[in-house]
């Protein structure tokens, strides 16, 4: 049987394996940088819709960039240009079906190809959802708008504003048929279906519910891994939650559905307050709902509140005996979301600054303003704070670039434990190569032939076999009188 050779890359990439290469298993920075953007992403969409809740222009000048990480120009209304195109926003929800329908081409051909390789499509899987995460709220505020097609407010497509009469209108075309179908889909599949998957792949994984025996768990395939003693850690997706202490593996999840209700409040109230049907009530409960979101966000970041179950007997329908009390009671823990303390200090210098901005623009959008919330005070404030939080955060990235905050699963962690260890290491690494190799020799035997007789009694023990007295698999040095056989018999190398 002739073996075609290994692809270069391949090759590649088990050389450096072989030269202390060890799998990666540390998301320090993917997870700092994943929680960086969406929470730029979070703050610029709170900045765009605070423009009809009266934040003071100035500091919207001021910190205007942050808009191009939702797909939004950098300007304001009172620029007198065309904003919200809406040929950007067809762009970002074609980009998204684009890798949808690649990845499902991918698999695909892969499967009519018998290519199929679980670490093939892991990779693929794990930079796609990486993706999807960083592009969650860009892509569902496209998809949603398109789809509304919105006309007014911050939100809406291809509006431009009047120098004289600051009447905005709108210039785009409602019922295109590539605005509609893709932007279901998108609304479908990434909106709804990727908190769903990320649930489903963390939900198997979580065995304990007290933190220390999780964080163990955790810790055990992770070196297992950086061992090569197996690739659970690949298989069953715990880099969506290897980031979190125990109180807090579905975090990932509780961020995508506030980007999405902030998305939804900032795109199903959009407005204008010079709209001859505009309604006060819209920019309070506007303001309102994006800021409770922020609130209970940033609060379960602190304390988790959890049910526990009491001790003490009731009697059951049958009081023949009696059954475990179930009386729930409140308790909360106190542990912020991230294991690394270089990432929570990112986190909530920047969840912070969200806080205290979503506030202010709920007390001017609500009509509870006072003098402190005159425009003058309010533009001071808000530099200060955003400076001082920036200044905080640039703190806290410096702390982890200097190596202070280091992944703590490595090969330096693991030393102690495994000092003196390493022919049992070598062992075991060659005895599941052989069981790999093993699994591939059953596959042949039955795929050869379909017509084996199922009475035969077959020694599974070697891995030396001679098929139908013709072709050794093995390598194995025996009588070669073995071949002269062909009695359509499978025999074993004894």
């Amino acid at each position: 049987m002739q073996v075609n050779p290994e692809p270069y890359l391949v090759r590649v990439a088990r050389s450096l394996r072989l030269n202390d290469f060890t799998p990666y298993v540390s998301l320090n920075l993917q997870e700092k940088f994943i929680a960086v953007i969406q929470n730029l992403q979070l703050y610029a969409l709170i900045l765009l819709v605070s423009e009809e809740w009266k934040l003071p222009y100035n500091w919207r000048q001021y910190v205007n960039w942050t808009m191009v990480f939702i797909a939004f120009p950098p300007i304001d209304k009172l620029e007198y240009q065309v904003r919200g195109q809406g040929w950007v926003a067809t762009t970002v929800v074609l980009i998204a079906c684009g890798l949808i329908v690649c990845y499902a081409a991918y698999y695909k051909y892969l499967r009519d190809n018998h290519q199929i390789r679980e670490r093939n499509l892991l990779i693929i899987q794990r930079i796609l959802v990486t993706i999807f995460q960083i592009g969650y709220l860009p892509m569902n505020v496209a998809a949603g708008r398109l789809l509304l097609c919105v006309k007014n407010g911050p939100m809406g497509l291809d509006v431009k504003c009047d120098e004289v009469t600051m009447e905005c209108t709108s210039a785009h075309t409602c019922g295109n048929p590539l605005h509609i179908f893709p932007s279901i889909f998108v609304l479908i599949v990434v909106g709804l279906g990727l908190p769903i998957y990320i649930y489903y792949c963390i939900e198997g994984n979580v065995l304990y519910s007290v933190p220390r025996s999780h964080d163990e768990q955790v810790f055990l395939r992770e070196a297992e891994l950086v061992l090569g003693l197996n690739g659970v850690w690949e298989t069953h997706y715990y880099h969506l939650m290897s980031s979190f202490n125990r109180e807090h593996v579905y975090y990932k999840i509780r961020t995508l559905v506030v980007l999405a209700g902030c998305g939804i409040f900032a795109v199903t109230l959009a407005f204008t307050t010079t709209d001859a049907d505009y309604k006060e009530w819209w920019k309070s409960t506007q303001a309102i709902g994006i800021f409770a979101l922020v609130s209970l966000d940033l609060a379960y970041d602190h304390v988790q509140p959890r049910f526990m179950n009491t001790g003490g007997m009731r009697w059951s329908c049958c009081p023949v005996r009696e059954i475990p009390a179930c009386t729930p009671s409140l308790d909360a823990t106190f542990r912020l979301p991230y294991r690394q303390a270089s990432t929570n200090r990112l986190v909530w210098t920047m969840k912070v600054n969200q806080f205290l901005t979503c506030l202010y623009g709920m007390l001017v959008a609500s009509g509870m303003g006072n003098a402190f919330l005159v425009d003058s005070q309010l533009t001071r404030t808000l530099k200060i704070q955003s400076g001082l939080f920036f200044g905080l955060w640039v703190l806290a990235f410096f702390h982890f670039a200097w190596g202070r905050d280091p992944w703590p699963t490595r090969i330096a962690t693991l030393a102690p434990f495994i000092r003196g260890q390493d022919e049992m290491l070598k062992t075991v690494r060659e005895a599941r190569a052989l069981l790999a190799r093993y699994s591939i020799l059953l596959f042949l035997l039955f795929d050869l032939d379909l017509d084996l007789d199922l009475d035969l009694d077959l020694d599974f023990s070697s891995p030396c076999k001679v098929f139908h007295g013709a072709t050794r698999v093995c390598g194995c040095h025996q009588d070669r009188e073995l071949h002269k056989e062909a009695s359509g018999k499978t025999q074993a190398c004894t």
